[in-house]
């Protein structure tokens, strides 16, 4: 049995007395476990489980506890056992600067007979320990706040302890995709996407933030940015971005989470400038890029009018086409500055949302959206748009029948489905 000391704040918040600490990570990873290491699993009640069990998301937060900009949250620890007492500190003189009511700071100290165990931050105390058996030794010497409460070893303590763990993560709101696409410094799909929007003329000012879909109504940025003039959604220009390096540079999910070098940042955001200017050779595109229309001439909203509708000028159709070029490119072996080409092609496509293929495969009557099976329908869009610009399909067969079977999934016999046929191709 060792006492330890530790400077800590006391505070209270409702029927909890809480301490803020910090603890070298070494001792973070030996001294806190998790609930099933302290609790037997086999006689614990399912009513008595105060943690979800550690999913597949260590691994990458091992690989980024390796960069000098790592940086964790507090851990919340309830303290089981033992003998704990806070020794509050006073102030030896009178500080204008800080009221003595402020807060209390002091020192806690514990007897060494205590138990911890980790409520919130499971999956990052499982890093640490992680990192430190694989001899990550710059986190050795980290220190890891912690914030400590009481856990009684009673029925009603752990009924307390386990409301506090399911209260902080029903409650927790996680961060949107759009959030953190303008947000993350390491994801190289999200910086290269930051830069077009800010740079590319048929982004700048264009972008909606606030969801996935473009709303027919609404405005963001104190009414700056106006749904209806948006040309797209930054999730879509995420996603095309995305699918284009992907399918040319076969990046891994590890690349998410680890910051290119800056040399290769401004080769991927020129390889990716090349689809979105190439969009520009489509008329309608580039006259709102040059800001002779606006977005609303070409995505009407009267029900009436939105089958003359861009396919373009919705998201549905931006990713179908970065998805095109993407495999387009890659069975080609092409570089990136083939894109200009290949759009040039796709200005003789009739990109009306009434019109074939698009009427039945991505929109109902009166183009509203069709909401099924989206992820499908999107591939064979796709490769529709694939046929339509004239690559080799040995035989189309497949792709017909794959065709009428997303439109008519339920029936892909009937009459209706038989008489679909492929697109004409763009001579």
């Amino acid at each position: 049995m060792s006492v330890t000391l530790t400077p800590a704040i006391r505070g209270k918040f409702g029927n909890w007395q809480y301490y803020i600490t910090t603890m070298r990570a070494t001792d973070a990873a030996k001294l806190i476990k998790r609930p099933d290491e302290l609790f037997e699993v086999s006689a614990r009640a399912l009513d008595e489980r105060m943690q979800r069990t550690l999913g597949n998301r260590v691994r990458p937060m091992i690989d980024y506890l390796k960069h000098d900009y790592r940086f964790y949250g507090p851990l919340i620890v309830a303290l089981r056992g033992g003998d704990a007492q806070f020794l509050p500190l006073e102030m030896a003189a009178p500080n204008e600067l800080v009221p003595v009511d402020a807060f209390e700071l002091g020192v806690l100290r514990f007897d060494g007979t205590e138990d911890y165990f980790v409520l919130d931050g499971q999956h990052r105390l499982a890093s640490i320990q992680e990192a430190l058996e694989q001899g990550n030794d710059s986190v050795k010497q980290d220190d890891v706040s912690i914030v400590i409460i009481h856990h009684e070893d009673t029925p009603q303590g752990v009924e307390n302890s386990r409301r506090v763990f399911t209260h902080l993560n029903r409650y927790a709101k996680p961060t949107t995709k759009s959030e953190n696409i303008t947000m993350d410094e390491d994801d190289g799909y999200a910086i290269v996407t930051r830069r077009l929007v800010r740079e590319h003329s048929l982004l700048q000012d264009k972008i909606w933030y606030r969801s996935r879909n473009l709303p027919p109504t609404g405005s963001d940025d104190g009414g700056r940015i106006v749904a209806a003039e948006c040309f797209t959604t930054v999730e879509t220009v995420y996603n095309g971005n995305k699918t284009l390096l992907k399918s040319k540079h076969k990046f891994g999910t590890d690349w998410e989470r680890v910051r290119p070098e800056p040399d290769l940042l401004d080769q991927l955001v020129e390889d990716c400038w090349h689809f979105w200017d190439g969009l520009l050779h489509i008329e309608p595109v580039e006259l709102v890029a040059t800001g002779e229309r606006t977005c609303s001439a070409f995505r009407p909203q009267d029900p009436q009018q939105r089958g003359e509708g861009h396919l373009l000028f919705r998201p549905i159709g931006q990713e179908t086409m970065a998805e095109a070029i993407a495999d387009i490119i890659e069975e080609e072996k092409s570089e990136f500055d083939a894109i200009d080409q290949i759009c040039q092609k796709c200005s003789g496509i009739d990109w009306k949302l009434a019109s074939s293929p698009w009427a039945g495969l991505f929109f109902g009557e009166g183009g509203r959206m069709l909401s099924t099976n989206t992820r499908r329908r999107q591939t064979v869009g796709a490769r529709l748009l694939r046929y339509m610009l004239g690559t080799l399909w040995p035989d189309p067969s497949p792709l017909l029948q794959e065709y009428r079977d997303v439109v008519y999934p339920r029936d892909p016999g009937s009459p209706e489905a038989m008489a679909l046929e492929l697109p004409a191709k763009v001579i």
